[in-house]
Parts: structure tokens; C-alpha cells; sequence
């Protein structure tokens, strides 16, 4: 009876003990990208040693103000995947080898390659946090954080103009906002006035014609 505790134990421990090796890495390219446009962020799996069946990894930008997460694409292995709302500041994605494409020992294994869209002229740290990632077995593989510095120069780009000026949108009560300076209000009062009177002099002059004929 207590054989059996003992190979029950050693089974628990096979499956629960976390595996080592794996490493999540960023290639956030050399030099500063310009804040006009997207970053391209590849990130890998630097070891795998008993293969790969899904994993749970969330990516965090340190300031939203200088940059943020606009897309994410993943490789051809990952046929089954989740990703949350774009664009962020965090990002999570789920991840899943449904036709076990990546083997045992593959080396340097694409996971995702991130869209990164700089706000501001600046440095910001991306980092990865691996939740779960599990091999072929089920077994959870122990990976540390990782973090990687993303550089970007410049201004942000001013938006387009447009080819045609647009006549500004009515406002209420009469009043047409002014692009710039004060707003200038237009009253349809003193052209009214006059109108009313001279249709209703009109109408009184009729009715003298009338009387006079009778």
C-alpha cells in the first residue's frame, strides 16, 4: 500500500514540476524606430525541449503614453488562437498547437510578432510575462519574465488635411461655430419683423378695397 503512495507521488511530481529551458525573446531592432510609423516586434521561443502544446503569454508596455500595441500577427502553427482588444497599452494572447507543427528541441520558435506604435519621441520597456505555457505532455514550463527597451525618434505625425474645405456643421439656435476667433450668432429676428409687417399691411389694405367697393 504505501508502494503505491510512493510511485503515486513520483507521477504527481513528473506532472506538476515545472520544465526548464524555454526562453521568450523580443528583437526590438537596433537603433530608434521613427514615431510615424509601427514598430515590428518578432517574439520567440528560444528553446522547447519537450515540445509545445499551447501557451498563455500577456505583453505590457511601461508608459501608454509614449507607445502602444496596435496589432499582433502570429505564424503558420498557430492555427487556434485569442487576443484581447487592440490597440492597448497590455496585450494577452492564447496560443494553441492544434496540428503539433512545433517538435521537442525546435529552436527558436515564433510566437507572435507584435505591431508597436510609437506616441511620443522616447525609450519604453516591453515586457513579457509568460502565464502558462505548457509542453506536449501538459507540463508547465518555467519561464521568467522578459523584458526588451524600444526606442523611438521624432514627432508623432500631424493628422492629413483635407483636400477640400467642409463647410461647418449647423448648430443649434442658429449659430455657426467660427474655425477661428469668437462664435458669431445669427439672429433671423429683424429680417422676420419686416416681412410679418408688410404681408399684414398687404392683407389690411385688401380688406379697405374690399369695403369701399361694397
Amino acid at each position: 500500500m504505501q508502494k503505491n503512495w510512493i510511485i503515486a507521488g513520483i507521477l504527481l511530481l513528473l506532472f506538476t514540476v515545472p520544465v526548464s529551458g524555454a526562453v521568450f525573446t523580443a528583437n526590438g531592432g537596433s537603433g530608434c524606430a521613427p514615431v510615424s510609423s509601427p514598430l515590428s516586434v518578432p517574439v520567440t521561443l528560444t528553446d522547447i525541449p519537450t515540445g509545445l502544446s499551447g501557451l498563455n503569454v500577456t505583453f505590457a508596455i511601461s508608459d501608454p503614453q509614449a507607445a502602444q500595441i496596435v496589432s499582433i500577427a502570429f505564424p503558420a502553427w498557430a492555427a487556434l488562437h485569442d487576443v484581447s482588444p487592440l490597440p492597448a497599452q497590455q496585450v494577452w494572447v492564447r496560443v494553441v498547437d492544434l496540428d503539433r507543427k512545433v517538435n521537442a528541441n525546435d529552436k527558436d520558435v515564433p510566437v507572435a510578432t507584435l505591431s508597436v506604435q510609437g506616441l511620443k519621441a522616447g525609450s519604453v520597456v516591453l515586457t513579457i510575462s509568460p502565464t502558462r505555457v505548457e509542453d506536449d505532455a501538459g507540463k508547465v514550463y518555467s519561464i521568467a519574465p522578459q523584458s526588451q527597451t524600444l526606442c523611438f525618434s521624432g514627432s508623432a505625425a500631424s493628422p492629413p488635411s483635407a483636400a477640400f474645405p467642409q463647410a461647418a456643421a449647423a448648430s443649434p439656435s442658429g449659430t455657426s461655430p467660427a474655425s477661428n476667433g469668437p462664435r458669431t450668432t445669427y439672429s433671423p429676428l429683424p429680417i422676420f419683423l419686416p416681412v410679418c409687417c408688410c404681408i399684414l399691411a398687404v392683407i389690411a389694405i385688401h380688406r379697405m378695397r374690399e369695403r369701399w367697393r361694397e
